[in-house]
């Protein structure tokens, strides 16, 4: 059985294809006899328009990929006479994309938002020029709602204007509606950035001020509407600073944690730093006091660490503040209750 194709795999896929479509015309050298220079017009294309680089066996083999199943054939078997693409890209094949897309880190923000945009559309059964109206009454599953949510707010962002949407209610059956009408009225809030963590989907949003930045699930989004009123911008916000410290989609204010790196059995605890770097980078730093023991002071939101430690308390003590530490000895006494019915 072939092993399915890695999130960069999928994303190069669509990548070529979208080459394929744009530059495969008739005399292009994508089209002529020899293998070489097709894969060199793909492999500058890649760079030029993504900052992606591919060695030219990758990209042999994803066109390969693409001809079996089915989204593009080679002109001429025999003489390997160049690719061209045959159909467009269908609804599961779209979805596959855009969800490889958001959990990457082979393309930038801005490439991910073009291509996301251009399928939605595909996915949404939607025209692309009516962002104001898309989804705007009709109730689609989770994953068709998302992308069209996404191009309402790509657009919104790209004409700097405000959206306006209703939040979805969970319902007891385990599936999510709509609001009742009036239940909960429309809010208008200035979209900043789409950001994916952990495999779910945030609309990141500001209220105005840079204290009132929040975050909102994009598959709980319904009748997204761009406003006429202009965008509202923090002063000096930059998502890429925002984001360097919080591994979660949670927003608040950025402060010191200092905890205490717990020895394992072999008397060793270099190895629980894996545990901080695979949320918090680079950032975090660390001292070994007096007596042997390795501390981390790790920079972020109030939630952000709250959720971490969670799962990982059996490694770690925590130091300071002293707050988190009655928060942590709240939910410990509340879980013992739980757990001992």
């Amino acid at each position: 059985m072939a092993k399915p194709k890695s999130s960069y795999g999928r994303v190069l896929s669509a990548l070529v294809y979208k080459i394929l479509l744009e530059e495969a015309d008739e005399g292009h050298p994508l089209l002529v006899a020899s293998g070489v220079p097709e894969r060199k017009t793909i492999r500058k294309s890649l760079v030029d328009q993504y900052k992606v680089e591919v060695n030219p066996r990758t990209i042999s083999l994803t066109l390969f990929d693409l001809e079996r199943i089915g989204i593009v054939v080679q002109k001429d078997h025999s003489k390997r006479g160049g690719w061209y693409p045959v159909r467009e890209i269908d609804e599961d094949f779209a979805r596959v994309i855009l969800l490889s897309l958001y959990g990457s880190n082979a393309l930038p923000n801005n490439e991910i938002k073009e291509i996301a945009t251009a399928l939605a559309p595909v996915i949404g059964k939607s025209v692309p020029e009516e962002y104001d109206r898309m989804f705007s009454s009709e109730i689609t599953p989770w994953e068709k709602r998302i992308p069209g949510n996404m191009a309402v707010i790509n657009e919104a962002i790209k004409r700097n204007r405000r959206i306006s949407y209703t939040y979805a209610l969970n319902a007891d059956d385990g599936n999510v509606y709509p609001p009742r009408e009036g239940y909960i009225p429309d809010k208008t809030v200035n979209p900043l950035t789409i950001i994916a963590q952990h495999g779910d989907f945030y609309l990141l949003y500001s209220l105005g001020g840079k204290d009132q930045i929040r975050s909102l699930r994009i598959d709980n989004i319904y009748s997204a509407k761009i406003s006429r009123e202009q965008r509202i911008v923090p002063e000096g916000f930059s998502i890429k600073e925002y984001m360097r410290d919080r591994p979660y989609a949670f927003t608040g204010e950025i402060q010191e944690f200092k905890v205490l790196l717990e020895k394992d059995e072999h008397s060793h605890e270099n190895g629980k730093i894996r545990f901080i770097r695979q949320y918090f980078g680079n950032q975090p730093k660390y001292e070994r006091s007096a007596d042997g023991k390795l501390y981390a002071t790790i920079r972020t939101d109030w939630n952000s660490f709250k959720w971490w430690y969670i799962q990982y308390a059996d490694v770690f003590t925590i130091i300071s503040p002293e707050a988190m530490r009655d928060e942590m000895r709240k939910y410990a006494k509340n879980l013992w209750k739980k757990v001992r019915k």
